[in-house]
């Protein structure tokens, strides 16, 4: 349970082989100092940072504060310095995370130019419900090799359009038919579409 951090609540940082893995987590709050120009600190509430080969999974995320100057998102693959000569990819998968009020981006991946280390990521299973701002799910336009699929988009969109796609649910929060999304109960009840 990561609550109220300075800045990231959980960063993954230089991952390049093996495999491993993010799960059974807890994160609100992260981001609540002001570190001015520090690009260290991006307030996500899970990054991975020039990172993958890991499994993200069965995490629950929500509101990166609103008061934080980082990009703020939820869950974040970022590659921006990690050339393709080191490692030509970096796959990661994204599934079973419920992501809600993120600040930026509900679960991106993402890479600075196509000359760094591609990530690769499967992101699948996922409930994105209501940002303060950005994307539900963002992939890149330099990602090119991934795959979105399975996921529910509540009051959110979805950019990807280099990946494959598939059965996306995307639709106003109303729409999905959660049990009780004002007290976060996302759990989809028998009239849901999903």
């Amino acid at each position: 349970y990561v609550d109220r951090s300075g800045c990231d609540g959980m960063k993954y940082k230089s991952v390049i082989a093996g495999a491993s893995s993010i799960h059974h987590n807890y994160v609100t709050n992260t981001g609540l100092i002001d570190h001015g120009n520090d690009t260290g600190c991006t307030s996500n509430g899970i990054i991975l940072f020039e990172a993958g080969y890991t499994d993200v999974y069965n995490n629950y995320v929500e509101s990166p504060s609103p008061v934080s100057t980082g990009t703020g998102a939820c869950i974040t693959q970022v590659v921006s310095n990690l050339p393709a000569s080191k490692v030509a990819a970096v796959p990661t998968r994204f599934f079973n995370n419920v992501v809600t009020n993120c600040k930026g981006n509900g679960i991106a991946s993402t890479r600075s130019s196509s000359t760094l280390a591609a990530p690769q990521p499967t992101i699948f299973n996922n409930t994105v419900v209501a940002p303060i701002g950005g994307t539900g799910i963002l992939v890149g336009s330099q990602v090119n090799s991934c795959s979105v699929r399975d996921n529910i988009l509540a009051g959110e969109s979805l950019s990807a359009g280099s990946c494959t796609q598939s059965k996306n649910l995307v639709g106003t929060v109303d729409s999905q038919r959660f049990e009780n999304a004002a007290s976060k109960d996302f759990r989809l009840s028998e009239l849901s579409p999903a």
